[in-house]
This record gives structure tokens, sequence and C-alpha cells, in this order.
């Protein structure tokens, strides 16, 4: 059996290379492989980097999701950049106990700052809510 930090790298890989083949299929730009190979290696060592967090006695622990209190559902958002091409918004609704309930996508061309689109993606993710309250009333 491979060990988890494997197949991270291997999933990590696969998405790295969907992405070079869309960006040269579509976008008619072609990276080098060990471009690709570092840009991978770079990415997983920033995502480990940020999974864990300091404790008060110096130690660090990984950071794992947690479902919300009785009655609470959690909304989660993310926007992305698309290199000089616009923002990607997304948002992941979970019910208390952590079950998926609703999710959502947008894109714009728009060239924002990325504390805007910050914002912006929030605001979606109320939307996005907003429908399902209006959905149970």
């Amino acid at each position: 059996m491979e060990s988890t930090e494997d197949i991270d790298k291997f999933l990590v890989s696969l998405w790295f290379i969907w992405t070079e083949r869309n960006s040269h299929l579509w976008n008619n730009q072609k990276r080098e492989e060990w471009e690709i190979i570092d840009r991978t290696i770079q990415w997983l060592e920033e995502y480990n980097h940020h999974q864990l967090t300091p404790t008060t006695d110096g130690q660090k622990k990984i950071t794992t999701w947690k479902p919300s209190m009785a009655g609470v559902y959690k909304i989660n958002v993310d926007a992305t950049v698309f290199e000089g091409n616009g923002y990607g918004f997304g948002v992941v609704i979970r019910y208390e106990f952590g079950n998926f309930c609703l999710a959502g996508v947008k894109c714009t061309r728009r060239q924002w700052l990325p504390e805007f689109a910050e914002v912006t993606v929030i605001d979606f993710g109320l939307e996005v809510a907003k429908s399902i309250i209006f959905h149970l009333d």
C-alpha cells in the first residue's frame, strides 16, 4: 500500500499535467516538463506548510475540518485567479454533520485585485446560502 504522501504527490502531479494540457490546448502555452515538476513540488510544500498549525508548546499539529454546531450550515468559499483571464469562485455548503448540501461555481473575466475577488466570493457564498433558506421555508 502506498503512503498518503505518495498518493498526494501522484494526484497533484496528475492535476498539474491536466492543467498544463489545457493551457497548451486552449491558450497555446507550453511549459517544460521540469517546470511542471517544480510547480508540483512547490505547490505540495506550500499546501503541507499551511496544513500545520503551531501550538502553544511550539509543536505543529494538522488542522482538520470540523463540522458546525447543531442546526448550523457551514459555508466554505474560495476564489482562484486564471492568470490574466479573470477569476473563478466556488462555494460548498454542508449540513451540521458535514454532509454535502449544495455547491456552486461562477467565473468572471474581470480583472480585480485579489482582495476584491475574495470579498466577491463571500458575497456569492451568501447568495447561494440564501437560495437554500428560501427553499427550506
